[in-house]
């Protein structure tokens, strides 16, 4: 396997973590808000600093958002890059940013915005229990869940010979929508007896608008 020079930085300060060579600053988030979420932070000798996120909760993730407002002879190290990044740790992970600082002098201005944000099995479980429920008849039903880092759909076929077609018209503002086929923000399907499907759209950076247009038929497998 081949490393690169960033693995063997990273590498060798996640060491120096292990090992307590290094004087870091760890704390967790204001007013104790997620026990489970402790961030570290700490500068090498070899103009390299470090700002971890250890994610210990079970339900919640982790997801920053920040900006530097001054990034003068200073370089975040890949995969992050440019002036801001938005970084989400889920529970039980550990995800790390890293910049390199000039050897002659520097100055850094970071600011930055973060959001607890259920699992997907947390959400899902969420969606179906406490979003909005809209019917669309012959045991088949739409569950809408908005949250922090956006929206939910769950569609549920619980009929027996009932055939769902739906064409949505999402209206979106900070949102995309993942992993779906779409025709712009056009989405259309089919979902047969038993069947199940999830729509998401996820946040971008900031807030976000979220309206949508529906259009069914329902049809019978013998049809």
């Amino acid at each position: 396997m081949d490393y690169t020079r960033a693995d063997v930085i990273r590498a060798t300060m996640h060491s120096m973590l292990r090992d307590g060579t290094a004087q870091a600053l760890t704390q967790g988030l204001p007013g104790n808000e997620a026990p489970g979420v402790e961030i570290t932070e700490f500068r090498t000798d070899f103009a390299y600093a470090m700002y971890r996120i250890e994610n210990k909760e079970v339900e919640n993730a982790y997801v920053e958002t920040a900006e530097f407002l001054k990034l003068d002879k200073v370089k975040l190290l890949g995969p992050e890059n440019g002036s801001k990044y938005q970084i989400k740790v889920n529970p039980g992970e550990t995800r790390d940013i890293v910049v390199r600082f000039g050897c002659n002098g520097f100055n850094i201005q970071k600011t930055y915005s973060y959001i607890l944000v259920k699992t997907d099995e947390a959400l899902y479980k969420q969606c179906l229990e406490d979003g909005q429920r809209q019917e669309r008849g012959a045991g088949i039903a739409l569950h809408v869940l908005q949250h922090q880092a956006g929206v939910l759909m769950v569609y549920k076929n619980k009929s027996e010979s009932k055939i769902l077609n739906e064409t949505v018209t999402f209206t979106i503002e900070g949102l995309k929508i993942e992993g779906e086929a779409s025709d712009g923000n056009v989405i259309q399907f089919s979902l047969a007896p038993g069947e199940e499907k999830k729509i998401k759209l996820a946040t971008l950076v900031g807030g976000f608008s979220f309206g949508m247009g529906n259009s069914y038929s329902i049809t019978s497998e013998s049809d």
